[in-house]
């Protein structure tokens, strides 16, 4: 069984959704920490594959409507299972990355109603975990850290469009009329997050997300340019219980502690 298994949720509905959000989410964590061990004996990205896919995809976990409630209570019930799977030895080894686009500029994202949607679902999934395992406090707060938003603005091409190497070879069997625009961002990877809606502006359009998330990708780069990648980042060093279990996957039991997780530094 694996060390780690996170269960890799995403809003978009295309077939390579699941794949662009589980290459973005290994570069983040070989960020957390380099050492970590990604091969599937360590580490699984699980995918949404019952009732609660439906919600996720079609945008109804932010739903108020009556009519989504069952769906919606299936995604929740996918999740909370997932947050609370231990290894035998009773260590948290559950987590979930969810990505939404967060539907404004970096500048702007605290108006994101993205971002209010998720905090109220969030904390839906607080109380049902609350009401199940009849916990509060610190033990709350530690299960609930291991719900991790993947949160880019304006939307995930503001990250997959970072790969520019490949963009412009990608562009120049195309139109070859964005190459100016691609040597910008690789110049400034903070001028993407800024862009609303940059794939209209680029022939790239969202076809090509699987190839510009896969390798070379320049993690550190845009971690570096401290936006919202580099946030996700962040939230992800914040969770204590994934940290650990990040250093599982490559220390045997009785091994010295592990460099402390990466910090920005500007």
């Amino acid at each position: 069984m694996p060390v780690l298994r996170i269960l890799a949720l995403s809003e978009d509905g295309s077939d390579h959704a699941h794949a662009v959000v589980v290459a973005l989410s290994k570069s983040m964590l070989k960020i957390v920490d380099p050492a970590v061990q990604t091969q599937r004996e360590k580490l699984r990205f699980d995918e949404e594959r019952g009732d609660g896919r439906r919600a996720m995809r079609m945008n109804l976990w932010r739903s108020t409507k009556e009519e989504h409630e069952s769906d919606i209570r299936k995604l929740m019930r996918a999740i909370v299972s997932q947050l609370l799977i231990e290894d035998d030895d009773g260590r948290p080894s559950g987590f979930v990355f969810l990505h939404y686009d967060g539907d404004e500029s970096y500048g702007d994202r605290d108006r994101s109603d993205a971002r209010r949607h998720f905090a109220e679902f969030r904390l839906k999934i607080e109380q049902q975990i609350k009401a199940e395992r009849n916990v509060g406090g610190e033990e709350l707060a530690r299960i609930m850290s291991g719900l991790v938003a993947i949160e880019p603005f304006y939307c995930i091409e503001a990250w997959t469009y970072q790969h520019t190497e490949i963009a412009k070879r990608i562009c120049a069997r195309g139109c070859g009329k964005h190459l100016g625009a691609f040597d910008d961002w690789a110049q400034d990877r903070r001028l993407l997050d800024e862009i609303r809606k940059p794939w209209e502006d680029s022939c790239l359009r969202k076809a090509h997300n699987v190839e510009l998330t896969g390798p070379g990708y320049p993690a550190e780069a845009v971690w570096e340019a401290g936006k919202s990648f580099y946030e996700a980042v962040d939230r992800m060093t914040g969770c204590p219980a994934l940290l650990d279990a990040l250093r599982r996957t490559y220390m045997q039991a009785g091994s010295p502690p592990a460099l402390s997780p990466r910090k920005h530094v500007e």
